[in-house]
């Protein structure tokens, strides 16, 4: 039977399954307050999907500590097909479920991993349906798990319900289409309260009731029930507020009071347990003195349902019975709880089951859920270890041991990315540490957690100040904690001179302290601290042979891709300050490649805006679009801040000359970053309106960019912005800016010795020679030409025209203006070809213009899907790598081909090349 006054939203859940069928995918999350019909809804969805599997899971408010606790009942029937998965994903699958000793795998693979079970155990029926209720109450590591499995699908056949109960602060659900259940409008909830009722109530009563209750269904339903009681009617007849709203739970407990207590001790044992496990149930329920047939009484009322196993009807009702009952009597059923359960198989929910069953302190339960802690944390359970934690420095009798356990719960909180439940811990340890080394931790805690604030400014020097405090402690800790300080000085500011100098220098300092100090020493953190200190001290050239001896540790093939990752902005800051494009290259493959195996998806996408960043140099434009969008695709499903990829956009957009693209872009970035108090990517942001003005021509405005980021200095592009610096100021006659700019490039680009370096350093001397410069232009394409630099060549032949046309050499102009353009026709650079065709013409040429290249009928997944193909990547290895399901990937590779007009895989490697 149809619901009541629910036409609307029963059209909405009908449309997902709709597109399910077609072979689509989509993901609907259902809020409304308890008792509003969700679960109903829900139910109805599940009774018409007869031609779907049917996979569904309900949120347990006692199992949140429970580390991927949701995500393996949901999957539970189907453990045995996990050996069917690519090994990354069947490795993090069992170290999630804890099935094995694997490291801990980030929710986000566990993800992808639940999207290939779904493929594959949906593949006979080819569509299936995912429900999961009560979401409030998931542990956290399952929700990110399900929300990125939702975020991935496309066309696999895959229709997913997340109910909540409200909006929650974890925002896992953020940008999913939504369905808001809102209370039923009178007319159906007279309907409804009539139907429930059994007889039709008198106008007075209906509407009393109907208005107390906003029309939430459930409280309909349950006043019906007891719409001839004495203290209902005397409610209405005298205007007082109805026994319901917030207190609905209440009308539950007080059914639950009036059964008999032994009826209301099982059921409290049910609230209290997780597993839904009868056998265990039963044992449990031994110990207290009841059995299972205990419950008919509470079945008979409506509360329970008794086949296949005890369950609750609503999950009100486990709400009311388990927070309406004593403490004492939680705590009994907890200690049976935990008598029952495997201290083998399934040590972590004994220990939390013997932790509710504790009163007062008891240092033993306290080190066995530290231990637990430790376990959930190998799993990547970062709540489950926060909630173990706080629950240990509760038991512990020892006040200093208690605050330690807080300051261990506070890493926790960060890990799983709850800054504010980590303040409140941190704040709750501060009055009681006494232990220097245990201050120290919680100091750089205090640290990351400002960085995670976006409070950079503060954050460097409190880091700087934890750094020194553990060097007598933790030197490896302490050095890692230097570098976090370099690195956040560097977002505040973005250079290593002013604002951040105290930092940067006085990590210099520390960094000098601690040598020696660590024999092993760390092959990615030692190298990098010392360049920077380096650099912060010294000055560039000082830096560079330590900077490039970072690099170098960073691509050794012995250092794991793992230890790279946390680093990658460190990582590109070298090799951009170095102009070393191989390097830049090397590093960027190798943390793509491991970030890839591992499901690291922070690191991940920085390195695709990295490889991005690559291709812009080598005027592959349409593979940084590709790159850009990929980064953006996983960023979103990361949930990571998408300001870098705004900011990267716009460097493309400059390059392409796209004016109004890039000035609204940069306005909104100086806008953002500013109340972040970061001024590195504003002067990122600068240094890309350069680029876009030299493009165009206005080396007036170009001039006043630059200067600004020359003044600066930033590490991340103050290398960069200096040939572009040189051509503005030479060409409105600002001599004195242009030689400056040269020195310090001359200085630069020769300690670093690159190709590039090498060939900058020859333009900018050409373009500051006058009538002297024409062995310096030809020396800067002759070394060009040895690079993958396609852009900067076509600039070098630009400006070497222009410089030749003004020689009043027209023939040797046009040789090379004609070859610029050309390339930059090709490229796609719209605003330096229009600087090439307007040369051109004046050397009396009459060149037609042509029109940019846009070939590119494939959408960015599609180019990558068909990439993969063409290399011999199977369907599994694209999906793996690009985290989505199978059936989607041979739903791009369908498109690819008919695009491309091929037919198989074996076509595609040639149809690429030509497209």
């Amino acid at each position: 039977m149809a619901l009541i006054g629910r036409h609307v939203e029963h059209a909405v859940v009908e449309q997902l399954l709709a597109t399910a069928r077609q072979g689509f995918s989509a993901t609907l999350v259902v809020r409304g307050e308890a008792g509003i019909g969700k679960t109903a809804l829900i139910d109805e969805a599940v009774g018409s999907a007869t031609d779907f599997l049917v996979l569904r899971v309900t949120g347990i408010e006692s199992e949140q500590e429970v580390t991927f606790g949701a995500l393996h009942r949901l999957l539970r029937p189907y453990l045995d097909q996990i050996r069917r998965l690519p090994p990354r994903q069947c490795d993090a699958l069992n170290a999630a479920f804890g099935l094995s000793d694997a490291p801990s795998a980030d929710a986000l693979l566990v993800g992808l991993a639940t999207l290939s079970m779904a493929t594959n155990i949906s593949r006979g029926i080819k569509r299936l349906l995912c429900v999961i209720d009560d979401t409030q109450w998931l542990d956290r590591e399952s929700l990110r798990a399900l929300a990125f499995c939702g975020r991935r699908i496309y066309s696999d056949g895959i229709a997913i319900i997340f109910s909540e109960r409200g909006r929650a602060d974890h925002g896992a659900l953020d940008g999913f289409t939504e369905l808001e259940l809102t209370g039923l409008d009178a007319g159906s909830a007279r309907e409804l309260l009539a139907s429930a009722a059994g007889f039709s109530l008198g106008p007075a009563v209906s509407e009393r009731i109907i208005a107390d209750t906003r029309g939430n269904p459930l409280a309909l339903v349950e006043f019906a029930k007891i719409v001839d009681s004495n203290d209902l009617i005397g409610a209405i007849a005298v205007q007082q507020p109805l026994p319901m709203s917030a207190r609905l739970e209440e009308l539950y407990a007080r059914q639950v009071r009036a059964l008999p207590e032994a009826t209301q001790r099982l059921l409290l044992l049910v609230a209290a347990d997780s597993t839904g496990d009868p056998v265990l149930v039963r044992d449990a329920a031994a110990l207290i003195d009841v059995t299972v047939s205990d419950a008919e009484a509470a079945e008979s009322e409506g509360l329970v349902i008794l086949r296949p196993h005890v369950d609750f009807r609503h999950p009100l009702i486990r709400s009311a019975v388990y927070g309406s009952a004593r403490p004492a009597d939680r705590r009994t059923v907890h200690r049976a709880l935990a008598d029952v359960t495997d201290s083998e198989r399934d040590p972590d929910r004994q220990t939390w089951h013997l932790a509710a069953a504790t009163i007062g302190h008891d240092e033993t339960v306290a080190m066995a859920l530290e231990r637990c802690a430790d376990r959930a944390g190998n799993r990547g359970g970062h709540t489950v270890r926060l909630a173990m934690l706080r629950r240990a420095a509760e038991l512990s009798p020892d006040v200093d041991r208690s605050s330690e356990r807080l300051v261990a719960a506070a890493d926790a909180a960060l890990l799983g990315n709850m800054p504010l439940q980590a303040r409140a811990l941190l704040e709750q340890a501060a009055p009681h540490l006494r232990s220097p080394s245990v201050r120290a931790i919680s100091e750089r805690l205090d640290g990351a957690l400002l960085l995670r604030l976006g409070r950079h400014e503060t954050a460097a020097p409190m880091l700087l100040s934890a750094a020194e405090a553990l060097l007598p402690f933790d030197p490896a800790l302490a050095r890692r904690t230097l570098l976090e300080a370099v690195e956040a000085s560097f977002i505040v500011g973005g250079n290593v001179t002013e604002a951040c100098r105290a930092v940067t220098e006085g990590v210099a300092s520390a960094a000098l302290e601690s040598s020696g100090t660590d024999q092993a020493g760390d092959p990615v953190i030692d190298p990098l601290l010392l360049a920077f200190a380096t650099l912060a001290t010294s000055g560039f050239v000082a830096a560079v042979p330590h900077l490039r001896a970072a690099l170098l540790a960073m691509t050794d093939e012995r250092v794991a891709g793992e230890r790279l990752g946390r680093w990658v902005i460190m990582a590109a800051l070298c090799s951009r300050a170095l102009w070393d494009l191989d390097l830049h290259d090397a590093l960027m493959s190798k943390i793509l490649r491991s970030s890839r195996e591992r499901g690291d998806l922070r690191p991940l996408h920085i390195a695709l805006q990295g490889s991005a960043e690559s291709a812009l140099w080598a005027a592959r434009f349409d593979e940084a679009e590709s790159f850009l969008a990929q980064a953006a695709d996983i960023a979103a499903a990361a949930g990571s801040d998408q300001i870098m990829y705004d900011f990267m956009q716009m460097v493309v957009a400059a390059w392409r000359g796209q004016q109004t693209d890039v000035r609204t872009t940069a306005a909104a970035i100086v806008a953002d970053v500013e109340a972040r108090n970061s001024a590195a990517i504003v002067l990122s942001a600068h240094t890309t309106l350069v680029d876009l003005e030299i493009g165009l021509g206005r080396y007036v405005e170009a001039l006043e960019h630059a200067a600004v980021v020359f003044s600066a200095d930033p590490v991340a592009r103050g290398n960069l912005v200096l040939p572009n610096m040189i051509e503005a100021a030479s060409r409105v006659g600002a001599t004195e800016q242009a030689h400056r700019a040269l020195e310090r490039l001359t200085e630069r680009a020769e300690a670093s010795g690159t190709s590039w370096a090498l060939a900058v350093l020859a333009r900018s001397r050409a373009l500051v020679a006058g009538d002297d410069g024409e062995s310096f232009y030809q020396e800067a394409i002759a070394r060009f030409e040895t690079t993958r630099l396609g852009v900067e060549l076509a600039r070098t032949h630009l400006v070497y025209g222009e410089w030749l046309r003004r020689q009043n050499r027209r023939i040797d102009a046009r040789s090379q203006l004609r070859v610029a353009y050309e390339m930059f026709a090709t490229i796609g650079t719209e605003a330096f070809a229009g600087r090439a065709h307007a040369e051109l013409l004046a050397t009396g040429e009459h060149a037609r213009k042509r029109s940019m290249e846009t070939t590119n009928l494939l959408t960015s997944q599609e180019s990558h899907v068909a990439r993969l193909a063409a290399d011999g990547h199977t369907n599994a290895e694209i999906a793996a790598e690009m985290y989505i399901g199978t059936n989607t990937v041979d739903y791009h590779l369908r498109k690819v081909y008919r695009k491309l007009s091929v037919t198989s895989r074996r076509q595609l490697k040639s149809a690429l090349v030509e497209h």
